[in-house]
């Protein structure tokens, strides 16, 4: 074997193994719709680089005859498996399609069989023999040959057409993914010139090579520009999110953009490549889960920054950050931020504002009270005024009229009762707007406890039926409240045992103190309805604690005693506790 022969027989050597080398890469892709048929093209092609090679060592024509025809038929294949892949890395679904799966199958099983029978009727090629420059295997081609030669390669230009079409939509930059697929169409050109002039090359197929340098350059060198530049998982997907969307590389560079992050930063327009801090350097600052806000045209829209990893099968190649339009929910939350900020003043206002007269006012009340009930010293023999008989008294003093302060100290108490019940409706109104606020965040809590810590000054029994350990989903606080609330109301009402009954989803607290008698039970809930139960702002209050956790609440008609039911509670475990079971 002279120098030239080994060196065409190592030069497809390594081409094909080039080629099963790309084809076992693919998989750590991590993407089988592409992978595939890049793996079915490279197996093939590599099968053919491993005849081309096989020529120059067969012993006899009759072998070179059977290898150059297994060669044929296998690179015929690479043209269907190269049309799959571009269909399937272009996203155009062609390869998806029954009738043209069908038209390709029909096609291949015809040539292929025209060239396994080529024995038979030579139409295809007459085998032959040449000695320049050295022995070697020179097939006379036939009719067939040259048309279906024109077929393949009509067929692997269109494919080619496919990548560049994409390659060239494309903002990322693909020049490294450019010159491979370039390389696949170079060994056309030493098959041209071979079929011009005998004496330059041998007249071989030189594909193998290209699609060798293609196989490691996409699984080595160009591996992210290849899984960049694919429109399904990139640009088809990218323009379709309403959202800005803005990708990076590892190196935080910018290698693509949709339509409304370049209306949201102009200045991505022609910086493909370049550092994403140049071009967007709030976003760059800001971490996931940031609110960020962005001035154009005067105007503030406020952003919800999300990044999301890419990965290359394992290994991290680069992110994804999407932007989020959160500037209603800002302005929202500042405008509720203003309006609990008011409360707070109000709250504190009310409690200087009208607390301090109730003081002043009960104060000289309970002066006036005093000077009622002492004795006058002009009045000889007479009783402290305001008790019994104390006008009656006064027929003793020769006929003078009853001195002021008779019968007073009734008008007195009753002044001091309304001035107490201003002042309970002070705190009530004062403790519902400070606790009136949206419910954030619930957890769940033993209700016992709770219970517990609600009883205050209730002097009576409570008693927990259904489990005390039931941990009830709410704001501990809040619902706190919402039983002090209720205990306060059975007080009023004279009981001397509440019982507290954790229901299925929910719980009733009953009492054995007087019943409701309005008919109109709806109305107790009300704020501002007098209802005649002097109840309405302990159960105004309880519907708005009730209702800040989403619960409902109502009176239940049916009981002997008090009893208010709140129901659309949740519990963290349904199953625990049970009817029956009471605990003090």
């Amino acid at each position: 074997m002279n120098p030239l022969q080994a060196g065409y027989v190592a030069l497809f050597v390594l081409a094909a193994a080039g080629c099963f080398f790309g084809a076992v890469r693919t998989r750590t892709l991590g993407e089988p719709e592409i992978g595939r048929p890049l793996r079915v093209f490279l197996a093939a092609t590599g099968i053919w680089g491993v005849s081309g090679a096989a020529l120059f060592v067969a012993p006899s024509l009759r072998v070179m005859s059977a290898v150059y025809t297994v060669g044929l038929v296998f690179g015929f294949g690479t043209v269907f498996a190269w049309l799959w892949f571009c269909s399937a890395y272009a996203g155009r679904g062609y390869h998806r399609d029954r009738r043209i799966q069908a038209a390709a199958a029909g096609v291949f099983l015809l040539v292929s069989s025209i060239k396994l029978t080529n024995p038979i009727h030579h139409a295809y090629f007459v085998p032959a023999l040449a000695d320049d420059p050295f022995v070697h295997f020179a097939p006379e081609a036939g009719a067939f040959y040259w048309v279906v030669t024109a077929v393949a390669y009509t067929g692997s230009a269109v494919g080619l057409y496919v990548l560049f079409e994409l390659y060239f939509a494309s903002r990322f930059n693909s020049l490294k993914i450019g010159l491979l697929t370039v390389a696949i169409a170079l060994p056309v050109v030493p098959k041209l010139l071979a079929v011009v002039s005998d004496r330059s090359l041998l007249l071989l197929f030189y594909e193998p090579i290209g699609a060798a340098v293609f196989a490691v350059g996409v699984v080595s060198v160009a591996t992210e520009s290849f899984l960049s530049v694919r429109a399904p998982g990139r640009r088809q997907l990218v323009e379709r999110l309403a959202d800005p969307v803005l990708i990076v590389d590892s190196s935080e560079r910018l290698v693509e953009y949709n339509e409304r992050a370049r209306e949201l930063f102009p200045e991505v327009a022609g910086s493909l490549g370049d550092p994403l801090a140049g071009v967007a350097p709030s976003v760059t600052e800001a971490e996931h889960g940031d609110r960020i806000g962005i001035v154009r045209d005067g105007k503030t829209r406020y952003y919800l920054l999300n990044r999301s990893v890419i990965t290359l099968g394992s290994a991290p190649i680069g992110r994804a950050i999407v932007l989020s339009d959160v500037t209603d929910l800002e302005r929202q939350r500042d405008h509720l931020e203003q309006q609990t900020a008011h409360l707070e003043n109000l709250t504190e206002a009310m409690a200087h504002e009208l607390r301090n007269p109730l003081a002043i006012v009960r104060g000289n009340l309970e002066l006036l009270g005093e000077e009622a009930g002492r004795p006058d010293p002009d009045l000889p023999g007479a009783v402290e005024r305001g008790e019994p008989g104390g006008v009656s008294a006064a027929a003793d003093t020769g006929g003078r009229a009853a001195p002021p302060g008779a019968g007073e100290n009734d008008s007195i108490g009753t002044a001091l009762a309304a001035v107490e019940r201003m002042e309970g409706v002070v705190d009530d109104l004062i403790s519902i707007m400070e606790y009136g606020t949206p419910i954030t965040d619930t957890e769940p809590h033993p209700i016992g406890s709770i219970i517990d810590d609600a009883k205050g000054s209730f002097g009576g029994t409570v008693e927990v039926i259904g489990g005390r350990e039931r941990p009830i989903v709410a704001d501990r606080t809040r619902c706190g409240e919402l039983f002090r609330h209720l205990f306060r109301l059975h007080d009023g009402r004279g009981a001397s045992t509440v019982s507290v009954e954790v229901l299925e989803e929910g719980f009733a607290v009953g009492s054995d103190g007087e019943r409701f008698l309005t008919s109109e039970r709806g109305k107790l809930f009300e704020y501002g309805v007098e209802t005649g139960e002097n109840a309405r702002i302990i159960l105004a209050n309880a519907w708005t604690l009730a209702n800040l956790h989403g619960w409902s609440i109502e009176a239940d008609p049916e009981a002997d005693g008090p009893r208010i039911v709140v129901s659309g509670v949740s519990y963290a475990d349904e199953g625990s506790g049970g009817p029956g079971e009471t605990e003090g």
